[in-house]
């Protein structure tokens, strides 16, 4: 658990980056704490039960809907490596602590946020076209939208489910007559 001396130089850290230390708890006792830069990236401190001053940092990265993307989930970085971190003496100048954050950490950390830009543009790109088709199919079918893709209607005597996807949509059709079945199936046979 970080000590209030801790605390301190922290806050010293986080003005010298121009950043905002950020407590979570009120109680200035506490093993986490981030500093917010001031281009919203978050730097998170870990200071284990016994680290006798040696802290942990790493750092937070775009979020998508909320959830913070995790890059070994990604192109960026292999599933079994670490994303980038390092231990930081709390015991050196405030001045020593900042040159190796922006010597040790940054560089690894902030090419790696960059890249994970690009991934929540990508999402949010796949999620907006998906919404589109959502919107389209719900529109054709005169029901409501949704952001799931199950979109359940009813057309006369036939239930419909629509499953949307970004790039193609499931139909399936409940209580057809043999008639409609042979006019469903001569109309897809015509695509």
């Amino acid at each position: 658990m970080f000590e209030a001396q801790h605390l301190e130089i922290l806050k010293e850290v986080a003005s010298a980056m121009g950043g905002k230390f950020v407590n979570a708890q009120e109680d200035n006792c506490t093993s986490y704490v981030h500093i917010e830069l001031p281009d919203g990236r978050e730097l998170g401190f870990y200071m284990p039960w016994n680290g006798k001053g040696k802290a942990s940092l790493r750092g937070h990265y775009p979020k998508v809907e909320g959830r913070e993307i995790d890059p070994r989930l990604t192109r960026f970085m292999d599933y079994n490596s670490e994303a980038p971190n390092i231990g930081l003496s709390l015991t050196k100048s405030v001045d020593r602590i900042v040159k190796d954050i922006e010597k040790r950490f940054m560089p690894e950390y902030t090419e790696l946020y960059n890249n994970l830009l690009t991934v929540k543009a990508e999402q949010e790109n796949y999620k907006n076209q998906h919404q589109t088709e959502i919107d389209f199919v719900a529109g054709e079918l005169g029901e409501e939208s949704n952001t799931d893709g199950k979109i359940y209607s009813k057309i006369g005597d036939i239930r419909v489910e629509a499953k949307v996807y970004v790039d193609s949509t499931t139909l399936e059709l409940d209580g057809l007559t043999r008639e409609q079945v042979k006019a469903v199936l001569d109309l897809v046979k015509g695509f």
